[in-house]
């Protein structure tokens, strides 16, 4: 209704005529409007009340001038419904400025808001739209969007069709790459009428963006886009927002600073709430990618060249061109190191503005101008707004848990790890927006599983398993021989132990012990076997001392394997580890360490034992494979060696920031500056000529680069 429409109304219901309900309008409006400017309020009963709020101005950076100034202050109408006449509305009121202030007006929420999820059409999003952003720099302010209530019939469409899924941890550096789950519901951004958010390098990014998505063709930018939050009556907004129709793929890209060029406050420190953000987006079917300000504002080549890798790993379509890796990893900062950050004007230096200078109203300033989100109806972002997790599997663990009866159950992950549970004491416990199985085992020790990472859950009759031994006065030394071949088997097949130990400090007790680790320069408990081939190249009545978490102690400590052991039970499970993949670490440590873990000359014994004891899986991981390659390189075998190298596209993806191509050739480098620092002090190294081993993988370089192989993009 404008306001003739306005008049004609009133005569209608008056009876009066238009001449006269004119008369009376305009009156009104010009009375409330001399009250406001004479700084009056306006109290109509049963309506509500008209009020002049001083809104403060604003500081920000002239990029002209090259200095921080203060926008005047304003006046803004405020209007405050009163109880009664809220009761005669059904709908929600939402009063916006039309003044681009940074606020977001009056929420009016006039009853407890319903949210229903139906599927409605969904709104048709023209790419490449004139928005708010261009290809200029924006230097020193941060332009804050205008705030709505989203509208919350959440529409889906399709299925996300890749299985590159990485987890939901938080992430510790950038670039920060996260991909949902495969089959993940693809959650239909809404367009966004209030404008985007504009930051430093926002526009830098978003003009590199768009040039590359004209090479691409086939891949767009949305503008002015938001993904409605579950449980909530806002919107969160990707900086920029890429969609791949063809393949239904929408990218969150999001470039983050380390604090406020104005408010000098931290923005996107470890702990902060990105991942909860991150988390909604891949649940709901979208990838996200981070940056660092100062990585778009460096290489931006190099960000859009990662951007591009990305999706070549993530679809492997081989029409998507890429150049080698040249972005820097930057490690994210935590609260204490972005405040310091600001103290130490870091943004400015590598902006190239000129030092920031407090002034006393500044601070004061950017914390009243800030809205504050629960006061005005806008709930801040918590775990439910993560829509819930597949059901099917956890009802089928606990149904599982239920019917097992024994005191003990063993767990089968899906990697053939296992891990083993006091029955009474397991549990289904939900953080973090995902489903765990935790609780104590023999070894009292808790670890958490995630539920979609379990295979199956069985009871254990038997604890212990028929291999065992025990001491007697009598004992012959090839006594011991089987101890410690008992010993050796169960380090290799990750088989924890119950032992009667007589230690010389606390006296005689029981304990289990598990994630046994050789007691061998380099093994760890996440690369425990680095010490097999020494025990067999000498005999495993070598295997003297080894280490194990202990259940009584609660951390790993050092036995001896002889006559203090009194008795030992083996436990009827295998591949029990704290850390996964511990084969293939325990490989790569050794391959990649060669002149750290040779003591008494066993590389190649170590090798072919890990081999031997390592499980398909890991054994056929890229990483093992490449590792090989290297070992036979290390033996001599040169062109066994190159078809193992060769085996991939040098163009395949292991990580966004790897491909398979210069994953070979860093190693392969690798060894030839490590031969080259060992020839100035020797040529010949536990049975390495240094000098040949650097001619070997010289010869390998020179075959690999020069092959059509490496030109593969």
């Amino acid at each position: 209704m404008n306001k003739k429409q306005l008049i004609r109304e009133v005569a209608r219901i008056t009876k009066f005529s238009i001449r006269l309900s004119k008369i009376i309008v305009n009156c009104c409006i010009k009375t409330i409007l001399s009250e406001l400017q004479q700084g009056h309020r306006i109290s109509l009963k049963d309506f509500g009340a008209f009020h002049i709020v001083k809104s403060l101005g604003r500081t920000y950076f002239d990029i002209q001038k090259k200095e921080i100034k203060k926008s005047s202050a304003k006046n803004i109408v405020k209007f405050v419904p009163y109880k009664k006449f809220k009761k005669q509305l059904s709908t929600n009121v939402v009063d916006v400025h039309d003044e681009n202030d940074g606020s977001i007006g009056n929420i009016i929420t006039l009853e407890p808001r319903v949210f229903i999820n139906p599927a409605p059409t969904p709104q048709k999003l023209n790419p490449n739209n004139s928005g708010p952003l261009s290809g200029k720099q924006n230097i020193g302010k941060r332009y804050k969007h205008k705030q709505d209530v989203a509208e919350h019939n959440l529409a889906f469409k399709g299925k996300f069709l890749y299985d590159k899924f990485q987890g939901e941890l938080d992430h510790d550096s950038f670039p920060s790459v996260k991909v949902p789950q495969h089959d993940t519901s693809i959650l239909i951004p809404q367009r966004d009428k209030t404008g985007t958010t504009v930051g430093v390098m926002e526009p830098v990014l978003l003009s590199s963006i768009r040039k590359m998505c004209q090479e691409l063709n086939n891949i767009i930018v949305l503008d002015n886009v938001k993904l409605p939050i579950l449980n909530r009556n806002y919107s969160y907004r990707p900086d920029v927002c890429l969609y791949w129709k063809e393949r239904n793929i929408y990218v969150d890209i999001e470039v983050d600073e380390p604090y406020d060029i104005v408010s000098r406050k931290p923005i996107h420190y470890k702990g902060n709430g990105d991942n909860l953000r991150d988390r909604y987006f891949i649940r709901n079917g979208w990838c996200v990618i981070r940056f660092a300000e100062s990585q778009i504002h460096k290489n931006i080549e190099g960000v859009t060249n990662y951007i591009k890798r990305m999706l070549r790993w993530l679809t492997n379509d081989e029409s998507i061109k890429y150049d080698e890796d040249t972005l820097e990893s930057v490690e994210r900062w935590t609260y204490e190191q972005a405040e310091q950050m600001a103290s130490d004007n870091a943004r400015e230096h590598y902006l190239n503005l000129p030092d920031y200078v407090s002034t006393d109203d500044t601070q004061t300033n950017h914390v009243s101008a800030t809205y504050d989100i629960e006061r005005l109806g806008f709930i801040k972002p918590d775990e439910d707004v993560l829509p819930p997790i597949e059901q099917s599997k956890r009802v089928s663990v606990i149904d599982k848990i239920a019917q097992i009866n024994c005191d003990y159950c063993k767990v089968l992950k899906n990697d053939g790890y296992q891990w083993v549970y006091k029955n009474k004491q397991i549990k289904i416990v939900s953080h973090s927006g995902n489903e765990f199985i935790t609780g104590k085992s023999p070894f009292e020790y808790e670890l958490e599983i995630p539920v979609d990472e379990i295979k199956d859950i069985v009871p254990m009759e038997n604890l212990f398993s028929e291999k065992q031994w025990e001491y007697n006065p009598c004992m012959q030394i090839e006594d011991y021989y089987t101890m410690r071949e008992i010993l050796f088997n169960a380090i290799a097949n990750g088989n924890p132990i119950w032992i009667a130990y007589d230690s010389n400090n606390s006296g005689y007790s029981t304990r289990f012990l598990s994630n046994l680790v050789f007691c061998r320069m380099g093994a760890t408990y996440d690369a425990p076997h680095i010490g097999l081939g020494l025990c067999t190249k000498h005999g495993k009545n070598s295997l003297s001392h080894f280490y194990a978490y202990c259940s009584n102690r609660k951390e790993f400590r050092m036995f001896a394997a002889d006559g203090r052991i009194r008795e030992l039970k083996v436990l009827n499970c295998e591949h029990v580890y704290i850390a996964t993949e511990v084969y293939e670490r325990s490989f790569a440590k050794l391959i990649m360490s060669i002149y750290d873990n040779c003591n008494g000359n066993a590389f190649f014994e170590n090798v072919d034992k890990i081999l031997e004891y390592m499980p398909k899986r890991e054994l056929d991981s890229p990483i093992t494979q490449i590792n090989l390659a290297d070992f036979h390189v290390l033996n001599g075998d040169i062109y066994r060696a190159i078809e193992l190298y060769q085996q991939k596209p040098s163009g395949l993806f292991l990580t966004p920031s790897c491909t398979w191509g210069e994953a070979c050739i860093t190693d392969v480098n690798f060894f030839v500056k490590l031969f080259e620092e060992h020839l100035k002090d020797s040529s010949d190294y536990y049975d390495f000529n240094a000098k040949k081993q650097k001619q070997n993988f010289e010869k390998v370089l020179r075959i690999l680069t020069q092959s059509p192989w490496i030109q593969h993009k």
